[in-house]
């Protein structure tokens, strides 16, 4: 009997991890797993008490097995277990001495599966009345494509109460998350430092310049039931919004308990673990058996992380640069993980950019109809003391140290010209903190004297929480301050915000220092030396009077 018992322990503990509720005479079982199964009865039995906890005593091959091949292949996949065991009742023995292995259990399912008697399965699609026994419940859901897992469970059916299937299959989720280039990615968007708290720092909403290296996560966890297959393919498929370009070399793979402790390159997988592939805005990483890994084990994670460089195609505003990812994975451990495969829902993140219009007026005329002044130069500076660089059509190519010379030619690409509607672009700016400085007023207009402090304002939903798939969840407002005036809205759909900056016409007087007050001094030096000319002369007639 104490054998017996430790069958039933067996049993419910270990295949597959199903919950069994004590049953009843012509049983009913409960489906509410949203699976179909079908029951196959693998051993007869009989209890030894109305007790309905009792386990029972079993008597021989169920209805829903070929007993005889069943116990031929026993004994053929492990002899050592199964080699003196000739009826039912011995393997069940062999169960009951074996039952803290749970590879065990898993094989017996497996091998179990393979001799049922498919005439003799009873649907347990919604409820269905078992007689006493042990069963084995196959999973009947197709799971091609989605995220389901197939499971085995072998459950005793008693002479009392009633089963109810609550499945415990596990598998695995995949999220992607981008690194905020923020102090404080929830509020002061000018503090800026070059590394902080991965968990502050990765989120689902970022933005950046175009020509920026762009951090992303995909965090995968490995499902508690990894022990009961014999390999598990895990496969991260990562899609690039075209506005961003893989950064080769950049890829790296850690197993790991949390994300945080990808900051050990001890945790690193090699290379030769995983197969990457990087083609058309798709990055995957495949394991064809994550179990040979070192270091994996159910309930960890597997998380990569690689850079991608915002590029010129990237979306100035909403939409935004979406990126996503899913994960596909063994699910069905019936036939030890290989073939079928599940996938996860997908996960995405956003990338936002920005446009700056800077437009050049004549401050005489300022108001509803302003003369647009063409030929200003300028350089813009961020809050780091470096200059950008821009393309033909305005989109920033870089930026460098030195602030460019509009006399050298070299320098061009720093130099933002107005054209003739007053009108110049920086296209793909971050959120941020801009000094506009003029080098070149237009012809017969004073020249600026002092930097504008331009600041790119931009409302992102800077944390986990952005769920909903919409975009303009992610990106609720934009606006622009320039100087010490008021903030004034942007155009959160296409991403630019604006301002104008008036130039005025008229003399400058000299400043200290200048030719004019040289001037100055040479006009008073000759004005002195006149004066003392004229009085030693007059003195001089005085005394050739007396």
């Amino acid at each position: 009997m104490k054998k017996v018992k430790r069958l039933a322990s067996l049993i419910l503990a270990f295949v597959l991890a199903f919950v069994l509720a004590v049953p009843a005479f012509a049983a009913t079982v409960n489906n509410e797993t949203g699976h179909e199964y079908k029951a196959y009865q693998i051993f007869t039995g009989t209890q030894a008490s109305d007790d309905v906890t009792g386990a029972l005593a079993v008597t021989g091959w169920g209805s829903g097995v070929d007993g005889a091949t069943f116990l031929a292949e026993l004994k053929t996949a492990n002899a050592d277990l199964y080699g003196n065991a000739n009826s039912a009742a011995e393997v069940a023995a062999v169960l009951s001495e074996n039952n803290s292995n749970s590879e065990v259990a898993n094989e017996f399912a497996k091998i179990a599966e393979k001799h049922i008697k498919k005439d003799q399965g009873i649907d347990i699609a919604a409820d269905a009345e078992l007689t006493a026994g042990y069963y084995l419940f196959v999973d009947q859901t197709t799971t091609s494509g989605k995220d389901d897992v197939k499971g085995l469970s072998l459950l005793q059916v008693t002479q009392k109460g009633d089963i109810e299937l609550k499945s415990k299959n596990d598998k695995p989720s995949v999220e992607k998350k981008v690194k905020e280039n923020l102090k404080n990615v929830s509020g002061n968007k000018d503090d800026r430092i070059p590394d902080y708290e991965l968990s502050t720092g990765y989120n689902d909403v970022a933005d950046y310049n175009i020509g920026d290296d762009v951090p992303f996560e995909l965090i995968g966890t490995l499902p508690q039931n990894l022990d009961l297959y014999n390999t598990y393919k895990y496969i991260f498929h990562d899609t690039l919004s075209a506005g961003l370009t893989y950064k080769e070399g950049s890829l790296k793979v850690y197993v790991v308990d949390t994300e945080k402790d990808t900051e050990n390159d001890d945790n690193v997988i090699p290379e030769s673990a995983y197969k990457l592939t990087v083609a058309n805005q798709k990055i995957e990483v495949a394991f064809d058996n994550i179990k040979s890994v070192d270091g994996v084990a159910a309930g960890k994670k597997i998380v990569v992380k690689y850079e991608a460089t915002l590029n010129k195609n990237a979306e100035i505003g909403l939409d935004g640069n979406k990126n996503e990812v899913y994960l596909q994975y063994s699910n069905n451990p019936n036939n030890g993980g290989e073939g079928d495969t599940g996938e996860t829902p997908k996960d995405e993140v956003l990338v936002f950019t920005y446009e700056l219009d800077v437009t050049k007026i004549d401050g005489a005329t300022a108001g509803d109809n302003p003369k647009k002044l063409a030929g200003a130069k300028f350089v813009l500076k961020n809050s780091e003391g470096k200059y950008v660089q821009v393309d033909a059509d305005g989109k920033v190519t870089g930026w460098v140290d030195t602030e460019p010379n509009p006399e050298n030619q070299e320098d061009a690409a720093g130099i933002l010209t107005s054209n003739d509607d007053g009108l110049f672009k920086v296209i793909g700016l971050d959120a941020g903190t801009y000094y506009l400085k003029e080098v070149v007023a237009p012809a017969g207009y004073n020249i600026l004297k002092d930097e504008i402090e331009l600041k790119v304002l931009a409302t992102t939903k800077n944390d986990q929480n952005w769920t909903s798939g919409n975009a303009s969840d992610a990106l609720t407002a934009l606006k622009i301050k320039v100087g010490t005036g008021d903030e004034t809205d942007g155009d959160v759909n296409s991403g630019i915000v604006s301002a104008t900056v008036q130039n005025n016409k008229g003399g400058t007087l000299p400043e200290t220092g200048g030719i004019g007050t040289t001037i100055f001094y040479l006009t008073g030096t000759i004005l002195v030396l006149g004066a003392v000319v004229l009085l030693i002369t007059k003195k001089r007639m005085e005394n050739a009077e007396k």
